[in-house]
């Protein structure tokens, strides 16, 4: 997991780096009010996602993992408190579904790591590291604007 400012991005990109270029320059031109939906970066391979949602308590969330994709999320309104489990420590609740590249764990406090995502900051997941994105502020539920860019893992070997 990587959490850093938006404009350090350079300083991880490991591996391809045409193919970070390409993703970041596309997180640098959105703009908040932009359409949510999917677009392609490099076809199927490396693409976004922009969503619009209200975070969630926390009793509603579920850490996710993936193994073909590395997720990079950054916010383009609102912010968010998100955590993070290490690989291998937390108790599976969803097989693993390759459909969706996705398997679900459980929430276990003493397991994870939390931190707030606000716009300017990205963080990036790699293949097989939970995630629990979306979490509402001790504050209280807000309305939220989010980017995830999916980069297939092979696409940097």
């Amino acid at each position: 997991m990587i959490l850093d400012s938006c404009k350090n991005w350079a300083d991880y990109a490991y591996g391809k780096k045409e193919v970070w270029t390409a993703a970041f320059e596309f997180v640098a031109s959105l703009k908040p009010d932009c359409e949510n939906g999917r677009y392609e970066i490099m076809g199927d391979e490396s693409f976004a996602l922009v969503q619009s949602y209200d975070t969630r308590e926390i009793a509603q969330g579920k850490l996710e993992a993936h193994r073909k994709f590395i997720d990079i999320q950054t916010l383009l309104s609102g912010s968010e408190r998100m955590f993070y489990g290490v690989p291998g420590i937390l108790e599976l609740s969803d097989e693993y579904n390759p459909d969706n590249d996705a398997a679900f764990y459980k929430y276990d406090a003493g397991k994870t790591l939390e931190y707030v995502l606000t716009p300017g900051v990205f963080t990036i997941f790699f293949p097989e590291e939970g995630h629990m994105p979306g979490i509402s502020l001790k504050s209280g539920t807000v309305p939220v604007k989010k980017v995830v860019i999916k980069i297939a893992a092979g696409l940097l070997k």
